[in-house]
C-alpha cells in the first residue's frame, strides 16, 4: 500500500459488516485502541459510521516475502493512464473543474443513504460474478448516480481486503474488476479499477487518478517529487456536472503497524471536498503540470511542494472538520510556540499531546500542553527543553465517543531554535487543562470554565470558585517533577456561594491542582475528577507550611477557617481559633467551647500545654437529633 493507505498506529481492532438497526437515529462509532510510546493506552475513533455497518471477521493474510515499510510498488507510471482517459469519460462528461457545491450540500445527512446502504450490505453472492452484474444489481434501489455511486462505494469498502501478501512481497498481479470481485482482496489500482468499471457500466462518468499519499509507509524527510513513481490510486467521479474525490481503498480500512489490513469502514473518503482531500492527496496523471492540476479540482492548485510542506493531518481531522493554524509540517520554535486548533461546534470535547524527540523516540510530553479557549478553539503550547527537533502528535476526541477514546488528527515536526530561559516542564497531563463539561452537575456555575492556569509570584495561590448549590469535594495538589500527591499544602473554605481554594508552594515551577467531586445524589459517596488546573510559581513560598486537615464538615457548614492556618502548632502556647461559618449552632475546641461573637464569626483559645497531640474543632447545626462534625485537625509540636 505504499503512502497509499490510511494508517492508525498499532490498531488493535478489525471491522465487519452485518444489517442492524440505527440507535436513536445517531450512527454508531467504533473504536480500536492505540498504544503510545510510552505505554499509555487510549482509544481512537476514526469516524462515524452507519450502525448497519458493525465489525466481521477480519481475513489471515500472509505476510511472507515482504520488503521494506515504504515501497511504493502498487500503482503503474501517470503515464501508462494517459491513453485510458477517454476510454474511461462517457461522452457526457463535463471538463475537470471544482464543483459548485461543498459536501455537506451534497450529503446533509448521513442516514439519507440507510436504505441504500442496507440494501448494498445484503448484495447476495450470486450477483458478484462482473462488475456489470453486481452494479446492475446495486443500482436498482437507486433514485440517481449519487445513489448508485454510493451502493458501489459501500460494497467496495465492507467487502474488498488490502492484499498486504501482494503489497509486502512486491509482486502485484495485474487484476481487473472480475479477478478483484473473484479474490475478494486488492491493491488500491485494484480498488480504483473495480469501483472505474462499475461507475462505466452503469454510464456514470469515472476517471483513475494516480498520485502521491501521506498514508501507510510515508516519510515526511522523503519529500515526493513529479519524477517519482506513484504511491496510491483513487477516483474522480461525476454527480451532476460536478466531479468528486473518491478512495474506496482508504474507505475501507489501514494498514496497522504489524504490516495486516485492519477492515474499518471510513466515511469520509465518500466524495470528500477537495480542498480536505488535497492534504493528503496528490495528483498526478500526466507529465504535464498543468494537466495535473486539474485534477486537483481546485480553483487555486497547489504545487508538489507546497504538498510535501503540508502538516501530515489525518482522516479523524478531515472527517470532523477540525481546521489547525499552522499548514506546515516543519513548525519553528523559538523559545515557545502555539498551534490553534478549531472544530465546528459539538465536535471535539477534548485534546491531547504527545511529544517525543525525533531521533530518539524519548517521550517529552512534559513539555506540551492544551488548553481550551472556547467551545471550538483549542490552544497547544510547546516549550521544548532542548535545540532539535521533535515529533508532535495531535489527537482530539469527538463529542459523540461513548468512551475516552481519542482520534489521531495531526502531525507536525518541531525544530526548536532556542530555549527559554524558564523551561520548567509541565504535569503529565493527557488532555486539556481546566474545568470537564460535566462540573455543573456537580454544583459548581459555569464561570468555572474561565480557569484554566494560575500563576503565584510568591509561592502563594488564592482562588474562588463560584456554586450553584451545595458541594462536597477533594483537592489533589501535584508538583511537575513529582507524583507524590501534597495535599498538606492545600487547603478549602466554604461559603453558601463559593469555593476558596488556598495552595501553598514550596518550589519554583509547575503545579497540578485537581478537583475532585460526588454528583449529587450519588449514594456510593464516589469522588469524581471534574477538573484540572495548571498552577505556575515564579517564586517560592515562603514558610512553607502544611495546612490544617479539613473534613467534609467544613463543606457541610460553609465554613471557612481564619486563624491558625498552619497545620502544627507550638507546645506550651495560648492559640487563637477563629473560623466564620452562617450554619453552626454550637463550635468547640476539643471540649472548649468556642464563643460567637457576632453573626457568624466564632473564636477560641486552647494552651497547647494542656492538649492531647491531635487538637480538633468540631461543629453542629443544633437540629435535633445532630451531632457534632470534625470540622478541622491540627497537630501540637515540641
Amino acid at each position: 500500500m505504499g503512502s497509499g493507505a490510511s494508517v492508525e498506529k498499532d490498531a488493535k481492532k478489525v471491522w465487519s459488516v452485518e444489517t442492524s438497526k440505527e440507535e436513536n437515529g445517531i450512527p454508531k462509532v467504533p473504536s480500536i485502541k492505540i498504544s503510545l510510546p510510552d505505554h499509555r493506552e487510549h482509544d481512537t475513533i476514526l469516524s462515524p459510521v452507519p450502525s448497519y455497518i458493525t465489525p466481521r471477521k477480519q481475513e489471515n493474510t500472509d505476510r511472507s516475502g515482504h520488503t521494506d515499510d515504504n515501497i511504493s510498488v502498487e500503482s503503474m507510471e501517470a503515464e501508462d493512464y494517459n491513453k485510458e482517459e477517454q476510454e474511461e469519460v462517457l461522452p457526457n462528461a463535463v471538463p475537470f473543474k471544482p464543483p459548485n457545491l461543498k459536501r455537506n450540500q451534497l450529503v446533509p445527512d448521513i442516514n439519507m443513504f440507510a436504505t441504500i446502504d442496507v440494501y448494498a450490505l445484503s448484495a447476495p453472492k450470486l450477483v458478484t460474478r462482473s462488475p456489470e452484474d453486481l452494479a446492475y444489481h446495486l443500482s436498482k434501489p437507486a433514485k440517481n448516480d449519487l445513489d448508485k455511486i454510493r451502493a458501489f462505494y459501500i460494497w467496495i469498502t465492507n467487502n474488498i481486503s488490502y492484499d498486504t501478501q501482494s503489497f509486502f512481497s512486491g509482486r502485484i498481479p495485474n487484476r481487473d474488476g472480475a479477478q478483484v470481485l473473484q479474490d475478494r482482496r486488492g491493491v488500491c489500482d485494484h480498488y480504483s479499477q473495480l469501483f472505474s468499471e462499475m461507475c462505466r457500466s452503469a454510464e456514470i462518468p469515472c476517471v483513475r487518478i494516480n498520485g502521491f499519499a501521506k498514508g501507510y509507509g510515508y516519510n515526511p524527510d522523503v519529500l515526493y517529487t513529479l519524477k517519482n513513481r506513484t504511491t496510491h490510486s483513487w477516483n474522480l467521479v461525476q454527480i451532476e456536472k460536478n466531479w468528486w474525490p473518491i478512495d474506496c481503498t482508504w474507505g475501507s480500512g489501514h494498514v496497522n503497524s504489524n504490516k495486516q489490513f485492519e477492515c474499518f469502514y471510513q466515511e469520509f473518503f465518500f466524495l470528500p471536498d477537495p480542498d480536505r482531500f488535497i492534504l493528503s492527496h496528490f495528483p498526478k496523471k500526466d507529465k504535464a503540470i498543468i494537466v495535473n492540476e486539474k485534477y486537483q479540482l481546485l480553483p487555486k492548485p497547489i504545487s508538489i511542494d507546497e504538498f510535501n510542506k503540508m502538516a501530515k493531518i489525518e482522516p479523524g481531522a478531515l472527517f470532523h472538520g477540525i481546521k489547525l493554524s499552522h499548514s506546515k509540517y516543519l513548525f519553528k520554535v523559538v523559545k515557545n510556540g502555539d498551534i490553534t486548533l478549531r472544530a465546528p461546534p459539538d465536535t471535539v470535547r477534548d485534546i491531547a499531546c504527545h511529544l517525543r524527540e525525533k531521533k530518539t523516540k524519548k517521550s517529552v510530553d512534559n513539555f506540551v500542553m492544551c488548553e481550551k479557549v472556547d467551545s471550538e478553539t483549542f490552544t497547544i503550547h510547546v516549550r521544548p527543553a532542548s535545540e532539535t527537533r521533535f515529533i508532535l502528535e495531535i489527537y482530539a476526541l469527538p463529542w459523540q465517543a461513548n468512551t475516552p477514546s481519542f482520534d489521531l488528527v495531526a502531525e507536525f515536526c518541531i525544530r526548536c531554535d532556542e530555549v527559554g530561559a524558564d523551561t520548567y516542564p509541565y504535569p503529565n497531563r493527557f488532555g486539556v487543562w481546566g474545568a470537564k463539561p460535566e462540573i455543573v452537575e456537580y454544583g459548581f456555575m459555569e464561570d468555572t470554565f474561565d480557569h484554566t492556569s494560575f500563576e503565584s509570584n510568591d509561592g502563594n495561590l488564592s482562588l474562588s470558585l463560584n456554586l450553584c448549590s451545595e458541594v462536597i469535594t477533594l483537592m489533589q495538589l501535584r508538583s511537575a517533577e513529582s507524583s507524590r500527591d501534597m495535599e498538606e499544602y492545600v487547603f478549602c473554605s466554604y461559603t453558601a456561594s463559593a469555593m476558596k481554594i488556598n495552595a501553598r508552594l514550596p518550589h519554583v515551577g509547575y503545579y497540578e491542582l485537581n478537583l475532585f467531586a460526588q454528583k449529587p445524589g450519588d449514594v456510593e459517596g464516589k469522588f469524581d475528577c471534574i477538573g484540572h488546573f495548571l498552577v505556575r510559581c515564579t517564586k517560592e513560598a515562603e514558610n512553607c507550611l502544611p495546612f490544617p486537615i479539613y473534613y467534609p464538615g467544613a463543606a457541610d457548614f460553609n465554613c471557612m477557617l481564619m486563624e491558625p492556618m498552619y497545620r502544627f502548632l507550638p507546645s506550651d502556647k495560648e492559640i487563637k481559633f477563629r473560623l466564620v461559618s452562617s450554619a453552626l449552632k454550637e463550635v468547640v475546641i476539643e471540649s472548649s467551647p468556642m464563643s460567637k461573637i457576632n453573626n457568624n464569626t466564632w473564636e477560641g483559645s486552647l494552651f497547647t500545654g494542656d492538649s492531647e497531640p491531635v487538637v480538633r474543632i468540631y461543629g453542629s447545626d443544633g437540629h435535633s437529633g445532630s451531632q457534632f462534625q470534625c470540622l478541622y485537625e491540627f497537630k501540637v509540636v515540641t
